[in-house]
C-alpha cells in the first residue's frame, strides 16, 4: 500500500521507538518498519500543475490543465480547475 504519512509523525514514532529499544536493549529495523506501516495515512490532495498560455487572437490566457481562459495571467492558481500555475519549466 502506498499511502502518504505525515513526516513529523514518522520522525516522532522513530524517536519513541529508539528510546524504547535503548531501554530494552533491542534494536530491530522490523520494529521501525512495523510502526511506520501501522501509522494512519495523512489526508492529502495531489497538486495539479499547469501554466498560462497566451492566445494572441483573442488576447486571453488559457490554462494548460483545463483549457479555460482568463484575461490576466498573474493568478497563482487557475480559478476554474485549481491547478497551480507554474512558470514554464519550473515547479516546486
Amino acid at each position: 500500500m502506498n499511502g502518504y504519512i505525515n513526516k513529523q509523525d514518522a520522525i516522532d514514532v522513530v524517536q519513541i521507538l529508539q528510546t524504547k529499544m535503548s531501554e530494552k536493549g533491542s534494536n530491530t529495523l522490523e520494529s521501525v518498519i512495523s510502526a511506520i506501516t501501522d501509522m494512519a495515512e495523512a489526508d492529502v490532495i495531489p497538486v495539479v500543475h499547469g501554466h498560462w498560455i497566451f492566445n494572441e487572437r483573442d488576447h486571453v490566457f488559457y490554462c494548460t490543465n483545463c483549457k479555460n481562459g482568463c484575461i490576466r495571467n498573474h493568478y497563482p492558481y487557475c480559478h476554474w480547475c485549481g491547478a497551480k500555475m507554474d512558470v514554464l519549466g519550473v515547479t516546486e
